[in-house]
């Protein structure tokens, strides 16, 4: 199974948040969210 990390890679910076947003949206798990703010973090898109 692909993982999160892995696939938040093809992701470009705006479809990642947009993705983060959706999920915040949708309330999706915990764990995703860490791992979509974690992307966002290292490609400093976030404070």
């Amino acid at each position: 199974m692909l993982g999160y990390k892995n696939a938040l890679l093809v992701l470009n910076d705006q479809q990642l948040k947009e993705c983060y947003t959706q999920a915040l949206r949708l309330r999706l798990s915990s764990e995703f969210l860490k791992q979509l703010g974690a992307e966002l973090k290292r490609r400093n898109l976030c404070a």
